[in-house]
């Protein structure tokens, strides 16, 4: 729990760490991977294939790492409650899947018990099984195609609100997309540029640059 309005709303600093921390693990993934390393080798011997500057697209891939989204209380029990009304349908689904799962196996103790849960689990989180994300979601029982399709078909939550759930569980990336597009209509296409002084201190933004890479990396040196 948060000690203050504050830390409740922009997040504690032990949740800022833990930001930190995820955003420093998937930066050493994204410098591990073999399209960071060739574009570091082409970076670095010169290699330009005349349509994409390696330099540009290493900071293509570390761009969502720039700015690291911060958690907070708020933001968990926004998204609870979020996810309690979108849920509402796929929870008595989820559990009887499971159900099903169980019964399948043998267990047909455990299956009655769920399918007894399944009629409660939409009003009480706690009393769902196999829901997304779930250490027993049953989506881990069958392919990635299958259990989307499967997932998507037969959401109730899908039909009663005409494709919205969708929309706003993607709404972050939606977001992005039209702040990049706005970015991209405002400044065009390219890497940011900026005119900065003999101290190195911004005047103003230009227009985007496919040169950016380069001239930034020689105001570091």
């Amino acid at each position: 729990m948060a000690d203050s309005w504050a830390d409740y709303i922009q997040g504690s600093p032990d949740q800022r760490m833990q930001d930190l921390a995820a955003q420093q693990a998937e930066f050493d993934r994204i410098k591990a991977s073999p399209r960071w390393q060739r574009a570091r080798r082409a970076a670095y011997t010169g290699y330009d294939d005349g349509l994409v500057d390696p330099r540009a697209y290493m900071m293509e891939m570390q761009a969502d790492q720039l700015y690291p989204t911060r958690s907070s209380d708020a933001a968990d029990d926004m998204a609870y409650a979020a996810n309690y009304a979108l849920d509402f349908g796929s929870r008595p689904r989820d559990t009887m899947f499971r159900a099903m799962q169980e019964a399948s196996k043998g267990n047909y103790e455990g299956a009655a018990g769920m399918a007894a849960k399944a009629p409660m689990s939409p009003f009480m989180p706690s009393m769902a099984s196999g829901t997304s994300g779930s250490a027993d979601d049953w989506r881990q029982h069958t392919g990635p195609v299958q259990g989307l399709a499967i997932d998507m078909l037969t959401d109730p939550m899908n039909y009663a609100s005409l494709g919205l759930k969708p929309l706003v569980r993607n709404a972050p990336d939606i977001l992005q997309a039209l702040r990049r597009a706005q970015s991209t209509a405002r400044y065009g296409a390219g890497a940011p540029t900026f005119l900065v002084d003999d101290a190195g201190e911004v005047i103003r933004r230009l227009r985007n640059s496919p040169e950016a890479p380069q001239l930034m990396l020689e105001y570091a040196r």
